[in-house]
């Protein structure tokens, strides 16, 4: 007989998840599956001796791949589980204007209505696991307590939309849960604390689990588009750019200047660590980007969790990793430049401690004494500052 795992989840926040067609919304095995990959392996690599290859072959053990893996080149195939969603009721779409036209930049427009699956939808996610592989039920379990307690799903997840909230795991017929949802603060750092004991690795070269990550809660609402809101404000108050004393990053405006006037820079936007490109207004000519590939995802993962029915608190995950491959700069300054600057005054190295600037915006206050989140960052697991 398998083992059955079933993990009971809820949606936090207005999810923005596609189904085959532009119109339609709704759950998706395959997407689904992608996410748990993804903090499968946000987890598993410092049980991987860090090494790529370990990482790679367990992955495509667990999952199943197409490729050819393993050291021997071995074909890929099936992974060592199934997995289905069950849905006790139709998912509820809403379709209206929601307003966050900053946090869901992409998504959603001025005066256009958008749809998306409703906060309150509950779903089920069941694994069949073939009996005699115990490590893979642990590995599941593992891996649906990040995802429920760190993401989401659909467009703009690492933002808070589409959260989702971990009610309870239960294996085969037992009748006590071997997870159960997060209460309040305490009960959630402790469950942290407890997925995270194994995260011992200093430096990941990808976005995962280690001793430099930080988890922070940043504010309790009593609903999670409060939370939004107050994500999206502390964000726009964060990220000004117009010339006065009391922005809070400096330099990136005067770097634009610069840079819209004779194309010579000295470094980098201190907001480029967010996550690249970056987007400038289209008459400015300005482009920051990573040197040889499109796009760098950011490194903080924004989640709301649902304590209970009128309690939604806001987390940020802030995985410091590297943040480009070795060989790779930022690519900074004008599309075309002039003849007379060559491409090297464009590029310039990352340096890990960048990341402070993500974690003051967590817990410092900008110049004029007002904290961007005004209930103060509570730390939660990893590096303090």
């Amino acid at each position: 007989m398998p083992d059955v795992l079933t993990a009971r989840f809820t949606v936090s926040a207005p999810m923005f998840l596609r189904g085959a067609t532009a119109d339609s919304v709704r759950l998706r095995e395959l997407s689904i599956k992608g996410v748990l990959r993804f903090w499968w392996r946000a987890l598993a690599w410092s049980g991987c001796h860090e090494r790529l290859v370990d990482l790679h072959d367990k992955e495509a053990k667990l999952f199943g791949s197409v490729n050819q893996c393993g050291k021997d080149g071995e074909k890929g195939g099936k992974g060592l589980f199934t997995m289905r969603v069950k849905q006790e009721r139709e998912v509820k779409v809403v379709e209206e204007v929601l307003g966050y036209y900053y946090l869901a930049y992409g998504v959603e427009s001025k005066r256009s209505k958008v749809k998306y699956i409703s906060e309150g939808n509950e779903f089920s996610l069941i694994f069949y696991v073939k009996d005699g592989n115990g490590w893979v039920v642990e590995e599941i379990n593992n891996t649906l307590r990040a995802f429920g307690l760190f993401g989401g799903l659909g467009a703009r997840s690492r933002k808070g939309f589409g959260s989702v909230t971990l009610e309870s795991i239960t294996l085969n017929d037992q009748e006590e849960p071997v997870f159960k949802v997060p209460q309040n603060f305490d009960e959630y750092q402790k469950q942290t604390q407890v997925l995270l004991k194994e995260a011992k690795v200093t430096s990941p070269p990808f976005s995962a689990f280690s001793q430099n990550t930080s988890i922070y809660q940043l504010a309790e609402r009593t609903s999670a588009k409060a939370l939004l809101t107050d994500l999206e404000s502390a964000l726009k108050a964060y990220r000004q750019v117009k010339d006065d004393p009391e922005k809070y990053c400096e330099r990136d405006y005067d770097l634009y200047k610069a840079a819209c006037n004779d194309g010579r820079v000295s470094t980098h936007p201190c907001r480029a660590i967010w996550g690249l490109p970056l987007a400038y207004k289209k008459g400015s000519g300005l482009l920051c980007t990573p040197e040889k590939n499109e796009r760098r995802a950011s490194p903080v993962f924004f989640h709301i969790h649902r304590y209970g029915k009128n309690s939604f608190a806001l987390f940020a995950v802030l995985m410091r990793a590297q943040f480009l491959p070795a060989s790779e700069r930022i690519l900074f300054g004008k599309k075309d430049p002039p003849k007379k600057n060559n491409d090297s005054d464009r590029l310039f190295d990352v340096d890990i401690n960048d990341f402070k600037i993500i974690s003051d915006f967590f817990t410092e206050k900008k110049k004029n004494g007002e904290a961007f989140f005004p209930q103060g960052a509570t730390f939660v697991w990893g590096q303090g500052s």
